[in-house]
């Protein structure tokens, strides 16, 4: 005979095994911005290694109006001993964090369009051959496209950016214990 005891062990039990799964499979970030006509972002997840379909985290086209801020009240604040985070080598940690993090991320593609001019063109010619490089050099990762438009003729700046990455939750969590044990950790 089932109980609910019994239905609500196996429930407990599936839904332990859906989160290892998130836990330890690739989680498929992608990001898309730009800035003209109106600036917008969008970032999609796709879970269980891009096997679910993709779901919408942040989209700026719906957002609400924010509420009302309340005052901030003025609070009386001491000086602590000037090192960043209270400690001395918490700088160090902090770069380790970084690059931790950046070592567990993988950039699957990254697509950059940019239009610029400045008030001269002859500016714009100029710093547009600087960044010629950038979008014909044979260096180019595979997943990288570069485009860099010049405009002779209105003084302006946009662009679009799509990116995506894959992450494993579980590999994040490996340098957040890090930097947590070097920078608020027993001290030495």
């Amino acid at each position: 005979m089932v109980t609910f005891s019994t239905i609500f062990i196996w429930l407990l039990g599936f839904l332990a095994v859906i989160l290892a799964g998130l836990l330890v499979t690739p989680v498929d970030l992608r990001a898309y911005l730009c800035t003209s006509p109106q600036p917008a972002c969008r970032i999609d997840a796709k879970f269980f290694a891009g096997l679910s379909p993709a779901m919408t985290i942040f989209d700026s086209s719906n957002r609400t109006t924010p509420a009302a801020k309340k005052p901030n009240k003025k609070t009386d604040r001491t000086r602590g001993t000037g090192h960043v985070l209270g400690r001395p080598d918490s700088l160090a940690a902090f770069t380790r964090f970084i690059s931790g993090l950046i070592g567990a991320i993988q950039f699957r593609h990254l697509n950059l369009e940019v239009e610029f001019g400045l008030h001269d063109p002859a500016d714009t010619g100029q710093i547009y051959g600087y960044l010629t490089p950038l979008q014909y050099g044979g260096w180019q990762a595979r997943g990288l496209s570069i485009s860099v438009r010049p405009n002779f003729e209105h003084v302006c700046f946009c662009g679009k950016v799509d990116a995506s990455v894959r992450v494993t939750v579980v590999s994040l969590m490996l340098p957040c214990i890090q930097f947590a044990w070097y920078a608020f950790g027993p001290r030495r």
